[in-house]
């Protein structure tokens, strides 16, 4: 449980719940794909850029 108090680790797991919510929120939407699509590449890219940058 030490590493979960970690405040690096913390932020990580946010990013990616909210990656999750917005999968199911583009499976739930059908109609606006484009809005969730782009919610969901803004996401991830956020998420491998501070995976990255948390490596260096």
């Amino acid at each position: 449980m030490l590493i979960f108090d970690v405040p690096e680790v913390k932020l990580f797991l946010l990013m990616i719940a909210e990656i999750i919510l917005y999968l199911i929120a583009y499976l739930c939407n059908r109609e606006n794909k484009d809005m969730y699509s782009r919610l969901f590449k803004v996401s991830v890219l956020m998420t491998l850029l501070y995976y990255i940058s948390s490596r260096i």
